[in-house]
C-alpha cells in the first residue's frame, strides 16, 4: 500500500497563522457594541481618600444625601468590553475604569455616576482623558481634578486645598471658595466666577484666563500665561500691591493705580487701596484687563 505525504509550503503556514491572528484581532473592531450597565457601592465609615480614574467615559460626581455610601454607576454602549475595577487599601479607596485590549472602530457613549455624600468631606481625586467631567456643589478637605481633552464643569464648590489641570480642556466654575487653589491649562480656558481664595496661582499656555473674586481681602493670586488673554475682575475696594511685567501685550484696567503706571513698556508695579494683598501677572502675547466688580 502506497502512502502520499502532502507537503505544504511554509509560505503557507505562515499566511494562515496571519489570517488567524488578523481574524482575533480585527473581531471586536467590527463586532457591535456592548450594552454595560453596572452599579457598586461602598460605606465610607473608614474612607478618607476616594481616586477615581476613567478614560474616554464621562464622569459626573453627583452629591447624595448625607449618611449614605458612595455608589458608583458605570453604563452606556461600547465596542469592547468596559468594567470598573475597586482597591481600598487603608482609609483610601481606589476605583479604575478597565477596557479590553481590542481594536475598534466604533464610537461609544460611556458615563461614570459617582453618587457622593453631602456630609463626605475628605479627599476626591478625579483622573479622566478626553471625558468630560461635572461636579456638583460639594464641600472638601482636598479635590484634585485631571483631565486631558475633557471638559471640567463644576457648581459651588467649597474646597481646602483645589488642584486642576487640563490640556486642550475648559475649566469652567460656577463658585468656588478655596484656601489654596492651583490651575493649570493649555489649549483651553479657564473661567472662574465668585472666587474667594487665600492663595491662587493659575498657569495657562494658549488659553484665556478669566477670574472674578467675590472677596480680595489679603489674598495673594499669581497668573502666568503665554499667548492667552488675561481677564482678572476684583472688587473696587480690594487692596493689593501688583507686579506685572508683560511682553506684546496691551493692558487696560478700571483701578486709577494701574492706569498711572501704563507709561512703562513692560514692568508695572505700585498699589492699590490698602495694598493688603498681592497680584502677580505675567502674560506674553495676550491682553491685560483688570475691572472692578
Amino acid at each position: 500500500m502506497t502512502r502520499y505525504r502532502t507537503r505544504i509550503p511554509t509560505g503557507t503556514v505562515l499566511l494562515a497563522v496571519l489570517l488567524l491572528f488578523l481574524g482575533f484581532t480585527l473581531l471586536p473592531a467590527i463586532a457591535g457594541s456592548f450594552n454595560i450597565d453596572e452599579t457598586h457601592s461602598f460605606d465610607l465609615t473608614d474612607v478618607r481618600e476616594i481616586n477615581v480614574s476613567a478614560s474616554s467615559t464621562s464622569v459626573h460626581v453627583i452629591a447624595a444625601p448625607a449618611g449614605s455610601g458612595v455608589r458608583f454607576h458605570l453604563y452606556g454602549d461600547a465596542p469592547k468590553r468596559v468594567w470598573l475595577e475597586y482597591r481600598q487599601q487603608g482609609d483610601a479607596l481606589t476605583v479604575v475604569e478597565m477596557r479590553e485590549p481590542a481594536l475598534s472602530f466604533h464610537p461609544e457613549h460611556m458615563s461614570l455616576d459617582v453618587y457622593l455624600p453631602r456630609d463626605y468631606a475628605s479627599t476626591l481625586t478625579v483622573d479622566t482623558a478626553s471625558g468630560a467631567l461635572t461636579l456638583d456643589a460639594l464641600t472638601l478637605q482636598t479635590l484634585q481634578l485631571y483631565t486631558s481633552s475633557g471638559e471640567i464643569a463644576a457648581k459651588p464648590l467649597t474646597v481646602d486645598t483645589l488642584t486642576v489641570n487640563s490640556t486642550s480642556g475648559g475649566i469652567v466654575a460656577e463658585a468656588l471658595t478655596a484656601r489654596t487653589l492651583h490651575v493649570e491649562a493649555t489649549s483651553g480656558s479657564i473661567d472662574i466666577q465668585s472666587l474667594t481664595a487665600r492663595e491662587a496661582t493659575v498657569t495657562a499656555t494658549s488659553a484665556d484666563v478669566r477670574l472674578r473674586y467675590a472677596a480680595f481681602d489679603g489674598d495673594a493670586l499669581h497668573i502666568r500665561n503665554t499667548s492667552g488673554g488675561i481677564r482678572l475682575a476684583l472688587p473696587a475696594d480690594a487692596g493689593f500691591t501688583f507686579d506685572i511685567c508683560r511682553t506684546s501685550s496691551d493692558i487696560r484696567s478700571d483701578f486709577a493705580e494701574i492706569k498711572a503706571t501704563d507709561s512703562q513698556p513692560d514692568t508695572l508695579h505700585g498699589q492699590v487701596n490698602s495694598g493688603a494683598g498681592t497680584v502677580c501677572i505675567d502674560c506674553t502675547s495676550g491682553d491685560i484687563d483688570i475691572g472692578k466688580v
